[in-house]
């Protein structure tokens, strides 16, 4: 990040490489999925189920909520929708992938009693999984190119 330049913009297909390469758990694209969802997650599985066909922005902000839960289960972390959401959002924002159709109307009815300690620690979720995905994608990120020897 470079605030004259402001966030690098990566090709989303190497992005959705990047955050597949070195996931926690198995993805598989599936032609359909329960509810109209883009993704799922099976912990007992250790998968992610991806909908087949669908834009390319919204597959990487898809998978990025479906990698909160299997990041949530490597660190023992209880990951909400909401959680999951966040979690997504804030990868979207890191790589300067498109987040418009993230909508932040509604506050889940959870949090609308809880106090502030307890909202901080539910955002410090975020936090680290947001963490740990964007630690695991710079893995691929920041591979030099492979170079072609020709000996």
């Amino acid at each position: 990040f470079s605030p004259a330049r402001g966030p690098a913009k990566y090709d989303i297909r190497y992005l959705m490489k990047a955050i597949i390469s070195n996931a926690p758990c198995v993805v598989e694209v599936v032609r359909e999925l329960p509810d109209g969802k883009n993704v799922v997650y099976l912990p007992h599985q250790q998968k992610i189920q991806l909908k087949e066909n669908i834009i390319a922005d919204h597959a990487f902000h898809s998978l990025a909520e479906g990698m909160a839960y299997a990041y949530g289960d490597r660190e023992q972390i209880e990951v909400t929708p909401f959680i999951a959401y966040c979690t997504a959002f804030t990868i979207c924002e890191k790589y300067n992938v498109g987040n418009w159709d993230f909508d932040y109307d509604k506050v889940p009815a959870g949090f609308v009693d809880k106090k502030s300690m307890d909202i901080r620690t539910e955002l410090n979720k975020v936090r680290v999984l947001t963490k740990e995905i964007a630690y695991d994608i710079s893995k691929t990120l920041d591979k030099p190119p492979q170079s072609k020897d020709c000996r």
